[in-house]
């Protein structure tokens, strides 16, 4: 027994031949197909053939509005599986299971490009087990997606520099809140603090936030000595 499909709600007329020539020739959209149809509302198919039919659909104006909106909520429903693969790739992380673990924040990539989360985590998973080249290029769309995250660009300078080059810090500090946390790690980075002057800066009226940046102090003074030698 087939799996329900969307039923169309207005008959198609056929298209002279050459007429559908130039529409293609124009670059006209394609249109939805059956297949497409059966694959987005199929809940049990890969998410990422069920975004693209979904989109197809959408995306084919000849289609009922009620079609569309039935679209829209599958194909939600298998971008929110981005999130499932990047909680399980930080899972296959924490067992030391990194081929696992690169596989499903690609996945959740694939389903949702503007994800920060698993750029964020490939990257620094890469910036350790490599290759450095890759860390950097995940690092780098992780501080385009958030341009003003101190982090993201302290992560970047890092990977910079342990893949032979460095400047992109000097140049994204004007989108950096330079009055707040962690800014004087960015400082650190710049060579404008010592490592000693940023653990005074860590220094917060919140015990638990000065722990926290006591803790990225050290960290970061750390990485960027093993990026220097």
């Amino acid at each position: 027994m087939m799996l329900p499909r969307f039923r169309r709600s207005i008959v198609k007329v056929r298209q002279p031949l050459a007429g559908l020539a130039i529409l293609l020739a124009l670059g006209a959209p394609a249109m939805a197909t059956d297949s497409d149809f059966h694959d987005c509302s199929n809940e049990k198919a890969d998410a990422p053939l069920r975004v693209a039919a979904c989109t197809r659909v959408m995306a084919d104006e000849s289609e009922a509005y009620r079609d569309h909106v039935i679209a829209y909520v599958m194909r939600a429903s298998a971008l929110a599986d981005s999130g499932d693969y990047e909680s399980r790739g930080r899972a296959w992380r924490n067992k030391g299971a990194d081929g696992k673990a690169v596989a499903d924040f690609s996945q959740a990539i694939l389903l949702d490009p503007t994800n920060v989360r698993p750029f964020q985590d490939r990257g620094i998973l890469r910036f350790y087990s490599g290759p450095i080249a890759d860390a950097r290029a995940d690092l780098e769309q992780a501080a385009r997606l958030v341009p003003d995250s101190a982090y993201f660009a302290i992560w970047v300078d890092l990977a910079e520099r342990h893949d032979g080059s460095a400047g992109g810090l000097r140049a994204a500090e004007g989108r950096l809140d330079m009055n707040r946390w962690p800014a004087p790690v960015v400082r650190m980075m710049l060579g404008e603090l010592t490592p000693a002057a940023v653990l005074t800066a860590a220094d917060d009226s919140d015990p638990v936030k000065r722990t926290e940046h006591i803790c990225e102090a050290n960290f970061f003074a750390a990485e960027l000595d093993a990026a220097e030698e």
